[in-house]
């Protein structure tokens, strides 16, 4: 069971996040935030129990995102669609843990936070509330394909079904 501080701490860490996740900083491919502010805020860690209290997010475009994938030792990915969404076409070798399903902070809860992972959507907001749990959960690493698999397949990149 989540606690309303935990709540509070993964809602202003979010809102952190998406602050962040606007501007390049003169990269136009990716955008990089550290995540820690919004859980201070609430008065807690970002990394929670046992977490290291930050998480390195970086927001990948679509074009990039093969070469991150490839030359990211043990990558992980995590498609936060619905089960008919992931059906319909997914990233090769990605694990499903449905956004909206209830338990999903439960089931990102049990991953291991020294991986680093790959995580998408259709379009991009589930992915950043997906990400925002991670950081929340204390995550040390965490990948966003910006605008989602629609990006990823506008780009000519492979979709398995």
């Amino acid at each position: 069971m989540i606690h309303r501080s935990r709540l509070l701490a993964v809602a202003l860490t979010g809102t952190a996040l998406l602050a962040a996740c606007g501007g390049s900083d003169g990269d136009p491919g990716a955008a990089t935030a550290t995540i820690a502010a919004g859980a201070a805020a609430a008065g807690t860690q970002a990394g929670g129990p046992g977490g290291a209290g930050t998480m390195q997010h970086r927001l990948v475009r679509a074009a990039d995102a093969p070469m991150v994938l490839s030359g990211t030792e043990g990558i992980a990915l995590i498609d936060v669609r619905t089960p008919e969404e992931f059906a319909e076409g997914h990233l090769d070798g990605a694990t499903l843990i449905d956004y909206n399903a209830p338990g999903f902070a439960e089931q990102v809860a049990e991953l291991d936070r020294s991986v680093p992972y790959f995580v998408y959507c259709r379009s991009g907001n589930r992915s950043a509330g997906a990400v925002a749990v991670m950081a929340g959960l204390g995550f040390e690493t965490v990948y966003e394909l910006d605008g989602g698999i629609l990006a990823w397949a506008a780009a000519g990149n492979a979709v398995v079904r």
